[in-house]
């Protein structure tokens, strides 16, 4: 099995992947969905809605080269045409780790999904330090 479809089991164990046309809709329209992927042989049908999907939620659109089957496999959850990742995160290793695959095809989107992934660790960051100073006080310097 390909390291990117390891990726994906490893998404699916950590309930940062949403599977099935329904559920990766629902993501995407929630804002939820960092990138919605597409399996290759998913039928029209499924492809003019993922295309709706991503418009409506401004989320990166993959059209993968690996079968429902495949990705199936790899998600342990029958053949989905398409499944939404939710975490930014996990969405920049598995462009990562396609990009290694298959050089040069989609990095553009690995460019995106990093510099997403380092916005919303910025703004985690930035949480975590505004609720350390609501809880301890914002340390003040002597002068």
């Amino acid at each position: 099995m390909p390291n990117s479809l390891n990726v994906l089991g490893l998404a699916r164990k950590a309930g940062f992947i949403e599977t099935g046309e329904e559920a990766a809709g629902i993501a995407c329209r929630a804002g939820k969905a960092r990138l919605l992927i597409v399996a290759s042989d998913a039928s029209d049908n499924a492809r003019r809605r993922a295309e709706h999907f991503t418009a409506a939620g401004h989320v990166l659109r993959l059209d993968l080269t690996y079968t429902k089957a495949e990705v199936g496999g790899a998600l342990g959850a029958g053949t989905p045409s398409m499944a939404a990742l939710t975490d930014a995160g996990m969405a920049a290793l598995f462009v990562q780790k396609l990009s290694v695959e298959f050089p040069g095809v989609y990095d553009a989107q690995l460019a995106v999904l990093e510099e997403k992934a380092a916005r919303v660790q910025a703004r985690k960051k930035e949480a975590a330090a505004h609720q350390r100073n609501v809880k301890m006080g914002k340390r003040r310097t002597k002068r």
